[in-house]
């Protein structure tokens, strides 16, 4: 487990008590407004990952009680089938208390041109092959995690129909911002001409 890296992009310190004990943990703390210094602060923290693999938790967002057996079986079908990236179904709980998981699906470039979130939460990725794609996504108001995840599934991606991660919606997240839609739109059509 210490060749995976849990990244927390926060604008205060924080740490997340779920999860092994024994994952390397960067807290990378950025100060930027919803739709511009996003892109920037995420590459940083990615470029500052140190392991083999890597996987991004928000701040506010939780972990599955059984996280270390979901991360172990990511790990190990990314291995068996050679995959640089692996990605779980979410649960998400909307701001009025409602929840729901996600079917995501095996990884087809049909699936994420119908749905770029098929590669949101939780992702746990190969570091240099995200590294590598990170150079390649232009600057501007892009969703950095969607065009980046999108070149390094290019390959393959391994599915696993578990729910690995627990996304919380909150009143006045980047998800309710009309940049945050505006990026996500322009990173759909940059990986969908570029994957």
């Amino acid at each position: 487990m210490n060749e995976v890296t849990a990244v927390t992009l926060s604008i205060v310190p924080t740490f997340h008590a779920a999860g092994p004990t024994e994952l390397v943990r960067l807290n990378h703390v950025s100060t930027f407004k919803p739709g511009t210094g996003y892109r920037e602060a995420w590459i940083a923290a990615l470029m500052k990952v140190e392991t083999k693999w890597f996987y991004f938790i928000d701040d506010d967002d939780e972990l599955p009680a059984d996280f270390a057996g979901i991360l172990d079986r990511c790990l190990e079908g990314m291995k068996k089938y050679r995959r640089q990236i692996a990605y779980t179904d979410e649960l998400v709980t909307g701001e009025d208390g409602q929840q729901w998981r996600t079917n995501r699906g095996p990884w087809k470039k049909q699936a994420f041109i119908k749905d770029p979130l098929i590669l949101h939460h939780l992702v746990l990725c190969r570091t240099d092959a995200a590294q590598e794609a990170a150079a390649k996504v232009p600057p501007g108001r892009y969703a950095p995690e969607l065009a980046v995840f999108a070149q390094v599934a290019k390959k393959g991606a391994f599915y696993l129909p578990e729910i690995g991660y627990h996304w919380i919606q909150r009143p006045g997240g980047l998800h309710t911002k009309p940049q945050s839609h505006h990026a996500l739109v322009a990173s759909a059509t940059w990986a969908y001409r570029n994957t």
